[in-house]
């Protein structure tokens, strides 16, 4: 689901080259998103029930990374209706 997400922001992009956005970096953006999801999990103590267990702290990267992906498409739309 991860990968499809990343996928549906670069194909946008793609896209969006008709707007004059040529490229988008997005891999920094993916790196920081999947640092928040760490360190959401650590502060909503995750890592310290009952030992880890790293599907847990999966679902918060999966949804930083989400939340990225969303926002780089708003982000798209929103210069493509110009």
């Amino acid at each position: 689901m991860l990968f499809i997400l990343i996928i549906l922001a670069i194909s946008a992009i793609i896209v969006s080259g008709i707007c004059n956005i040529k490229k988008i970096n997005i891999s920094t953006d993916v790196k920081l998103a999947y640092k928040r999801g760490i360190e959401e999990s650590i502060q909503m103590g995750v890592m310290e029930q009952n030992g880890f267990d790293p599907l847990k702290v999966e679902w918060f990267i999966h949804d930083e990374i989400q939340n990225m992906v969303m926002n780089k498409l708003k982000l798209l739309r929103k210069d493509s209706l110009r």
